[in-house]
């Protein structure tokens, strides 16, 4: 019976994490973005730009070429009052805003080692990405959670998004070093 009732909470917080995800459709075509890199034909490295959620969705954010821009809430997603809200969830809140902040101020470094080529001779995917931040930052983060958009290859920085979205429509970028042993 305990494992049915472990199995039920897993298969709801899964479908929680992944509507939080996919979030609700969006009302326009454009979505602001900054450039975590210089792109041909469209900009520089931080500058700021609308382009359509189809572009970012499709090209940019899975090359890790751009991060969206914190949007401000619309009135259907308001905040709920604090007389309406669980007793307990401000503190939940204040504890995933100070996971959050450790997750996204740090920067997760692994070593790699790499190949005659000059290639990592093992994929990093995003389980070992977990397993990383579990050892280095003490979190506990699901693999699932962690979105690259292929394993990584090469040596160097880069990023990876965490499937969910905040309260302010952004979506929190995870800082990952590869390095050699």
């Amino acid at each position: 019976m305990l494992s049915k009732n472990r199995a039920a909470q897993s298969c709801f917080r899964f479908a929680s994490q992944l509507l939080a995800t996919r979030g609700q459709k969006a009302s326009t075509t454009k979505l602001p973005i900054t450039l975590l890199e210089d792109v041909e034909h469209l900009g520089l490295q931080g500058q700021q730009l609308v382009v359509s959620h189809g572009y970012a969705r499709n090209f940019l954010y899975p090359r890790q070429l751009a991060a969206p821009l914190p949007t401000k809430p619309r009135d259907r997603h308001q905040k709920v009052s604090q007389e309406n809200k669980p007793e307990g969830s401000a503190a939940a809140s204040e504890d995933l805003q100070a996971i959050l902040s450790v997750l996204t101020s740090q920067p997760v470094v692994m070593k790699c080692s790499i190949d005659a080529d000059g290639l990592l001779s093992d994929q990093v995917s995003s389980e070992a990405i977990s397993a990383a931040i579990r050892q280095q930052l003490k979190i506990d983060l699901a693999p699932q959670l962690i979105s690259i958009p292929e394993p990584f290859t090469e040596l160097g920085q880069r990023h990876a998004m965490l499937q969910m979205t905040l309260p302010d429509g952004s979506r929190p970028m995870l800082q990952i070093h590869l390095t050699e042993p």
